[in-house]
This record gives structure tokens, sequence and C-alpha cells, in this order.
């Protein structure tokens, strides 16, 4: 077995959704190798776009599938928003649009949808109407920047087939508005550099690992990270076509300790 492509890896980005579950069960073999990435003391941090659920959320969830997370080690694309937000000077007024515990996040920000100096999308389903999406294009027109939380196209695995996901309607607005949404989560570099600013390493010792061309391997690739790739989840053969090859295929996340250092 070839061990090279992670030799030099001392640190791990981890998606979560379709990496340890998928469809609300989780993956086989995910928690033993999460056990043996703990005994090895590699750090790492779970990174993922879902944007409607607080850390703590997430961690109580994965309890229940049984893994044991801390909300310390999950950072969420509201999370990041949340904290690029409050470093813009002049305390600017955010429009959120968002649905969950995760609006938790923004407490403390002036927030409204009058006259915003942000348009900040984030998932809200089935409350994306026609009128919605007229008042966010009114907004972008009269001159707010524009924040995507994440840009995901389509999620699978929430029953009944595909679903649009939020960066479906990112797609949508930028095309309507001719305005380029400033992308905050996977594969934007911000996402990466909060995961490896908290690991504390270089993006040459650290491997993102997740079942999604576009957003882990792509995102991990422009941010010199290695990439894992596991066909679990929202893996599909056809979107390696003109991506950037992963220095790993992967059938799930049981077979990455074989290919991890000792420590």
């Amino acid at each position: 077995m070839n061990h090279t492509p992670l030799q030099n890896v001392r640190g791990l980005i981890l998606d979560i959704d379709g990496v340890f579950y998928h469809a609300d069960k989780p993956i086989p073999g995910a928690d033993e190798a999460l056990a043996e990435i703990r005994r090895r003391n590699i750090p790492f941090r779970l990174l993922t776009n879902i944007t409607r659920r607080r850390p703590a959320t997430i961690a109580a969830y994965l309890q229940a599938l049984g893994y044991d997370f801390s909300p310390d080690e999950i950072l969420t694309a509201s999370t990041i928003t949340a904290g690029y937000l409050r470093q813009r000077p002049g305390r600017p007024r955010c429009w959120v649009l968002l649905e969950g515990d995760a609006l938790d996040l923004f407490q403390g920000l002036e927030l409204g949808e009058e006259d915003p100096d942000y348009v900040v999308l984030g998932d809200l389903r089935e409350k994306f109407t026609y009128d919605l999406l007229n008042r966010v294009l009114a907004a972008l027109w009269r001159g707010a920047r524009f924040l995507a939380m994440q840009a995901d196209s389509h999620d699978i695995g929430l029953g009944g087939g595909p679903k649009v996901n939020l960066g479906a309607w990112a797609a949508l607005l930028e095309r309507a508005s001719g305005r380029q949404a400033l992308l905050i989560g996977k594969p934007s570099p911000l996402a990466f550099q909060a995961a490896l600013e908290e690991l504390g390493l270089p993006p040459s010792q650290v491997a993102m690992v997740g079942d999604r061309v576009a957003s882990d391997v792509v995102g991990g690739w422009q941010a010199g990270l290695r990439t894992v790739l596991l066909r679990t989840g929202h893996f599909r053969e056809q979107d390696l076509a003109g991506a950037p090859e992963p220095d790993l295929i992967l059938d799930s996340l049981a077979e990455l300790p074989a290919y991890l250092p000792e420590g």
C-alpha cells in the first residue's frame, strides 16, 4: 500500500455530512476511524457548510449517532460568517437570511432588512419565495454588499430526491443583480483559513477529507491542502471530470487511518 500521499500530514479538516453520516445514518467504520485519529493525537476540525444549526446542536446530533465531538471542534459556515461580519468596521447593518438556532451566532450585530449594508444569504429552504427573492434583489440593486454562507447547489439524502441548496439561490441572485457574492463557506479560502488558524498548522501539513468534489476537493486544493475524496454521501463519479485530482480517493473514512502517519 502506498502511504506517501499523506506522509507529511499533521492535521485534518473533515467534512461532516457524507463523511460521518448520510441520510441520518452513521457511515460504517467512521467511528473506528475517528477513534484511531484521536489515538494518534492528530489534531482536526470538522468544517461544514451547514448553516442552520449551531456547533452545539450539531455536536448533540452527532452524539445521538454515536460520535463524541465537542462544539469547539466544529466550524460551520454560519460561525465563520458571523466572525467575518464582526470584523467589519463601522458596525454595518446586516440582513441575515437564515432560519434555525444558528441565528444565535449573529447576536450583537445590527440586524434588519431595512437599508442593509450587507445581504447575508443563509439557508431558508422553502421560505425562499418569489417575493423574498425580489426584496433581496432590490437591496442588492440599492448597493448592499452580498455575502453567501456557502455554495453547495444541491443536497441529497434528505428524503424525496435531491433538493435545491443555498448555492443555487445565490447563483440566481448573482445573475439577476449582476453582482458576485463573497463566498464564506467551502470552497472559499476564508473557510479553510479559519480551520487552519484553529489547528495552528500550515496548509502543506493538513489534509481536507470530504465527499464533495466542488467544495471539499476543489476548495482544499485551492487552499494548498492535501485532499482526500470519499466515495460516500454526495459523491458522484461524474463530478471528477475537469476537477483537480485528489491525492487519495477512498471508499469511506474507515480506510483513512491506513494512510496517516503514526504520530
